[in-house]
This record gives structure tokens, sequence and C-alpha cells, in this order.
């Protein structure tokens, strides 16, 4: 895993920036009303610096007790994750909707990705 997460590119006197990456991500909501949903996707690609950058995360949850919920969130700056990698938290409340109408709490953490670095 760690050489994986390792992303190396170098050339003589000129700089190159390796990025744009994304997170797998998915997980249980809150059990809320009596029923819980799913949800699970893939981040934007990165924005912000590198060392501070962040991701949106955002989609539908599964179909459950006759209806689904919408999220969206920016997920935190990366954490390390071992070499050469990084994870990002991630926390929000979905939509309003079905029997209610109310809502869902969600939180977790990204997968691991390779960590963007300038070399030389």
């Amino acid at each position: 895993m760690t050489q994986g997460c390792i992303n190396k590119m170098k050339t003589k006197q000129t700089e190159y920036y390796i990025g744009g990456h994304v997170h797998y991500y998915g997980g249980v909501n809150s059990f809320d009303f009596g029923h819980i949903h799913y949800y699970q996707g893939i981040t934007s690609r990165n924005y912000g610096g590198v060392d501070s950058h962040r991701h949106y995360l955002g989609g539908v949850t599964t179909f459950n007790n006759g209806h689904v919920h919408c999220y969206q969130v920016v997920t935190g700056p990366g954490i390390p994750a071992g070499i050469g990698c990084h994870v990002h938290c991630f926390y929000g409340i979905t939509s309003a909707n079905g029997r209610g109408p109310h809502v869902h709490r969600y939180l977790g953490t990204t997968l691991p990705a390779p960590n963007d670095r300038y070399y030389y």
C-alpha cells in the first residue's frame, strides 16, 4: 500500500505539480424516524493549496422507508495517513425529506489517497 500512495516525478531543473486526486467515501447516516440510509461516492478533485486542500462530496442516499435524502459538504483539510497518503474527515446534515419531513446526520473519513507534491 505504501508504494501505491507515493507519486514521484523528477526532472532536471524543471518543476512539475503532481496533483488532481480524488477520494472514495461511504457510510451509514444516523438512525432517525426508525430507519437509516447508506451513502457512497467519489469526491471532487482537490482544490486549494498542496498542504491545505479540500474536496467537495455529495450525492443522494439509498432509497429507504419510501424516500431518499440529498447531501453535500466540503471536507476538512488532509490528515496524514501513512507514508505518502492522507485522508479527509467530513460531517453534515442531509436534506429534509420523507415523513416528517426529517433529516439525518452523517460523518466519516475518506479512504486514503496519494499526497500531491512539487517535485524538482
